[in-house]
């Protein structure tokens, strides 16, 4: 009914996920005016700022995920020299 597992290293090359890596600010532009934004019509501001929120978080997540997939490398690679 049971059966034995037996453990093995880690032994694929996990790849990084540095192409994830976003340090520029990719929202200077609409940060940068955020004081003209009245000027537009409504419609308009609201699809602009509606598109600045989505994108924004969007881009934040992606760096907590790259965070956490560096993690789980680390992990990985740390068991795989522990076996």
């Amino acid at each position: 009914m049971y059966r034995k597992v037996e453990l093995k290293p880690w032994d694929h090359e996990v790849p990084s996920l540095d192409i994830i890596k976003i340090d520029a600010n990719y929202f200077a532009i609409f940060e940068g005016n955020t004081d003209k934004i009245g000027i537009l019509h409504k419609g308009d501001a609201t699809i602009i700022v509606g598109a600045y929120v989505f994108f924004k978080a969007y881009v934040d997540t992606l760096k907590v995920l790259a965070g956490e997939w560096q993690r789980v490398v680390h992990f990985r690679q740390t068991l795989s020299l522990n076996i």
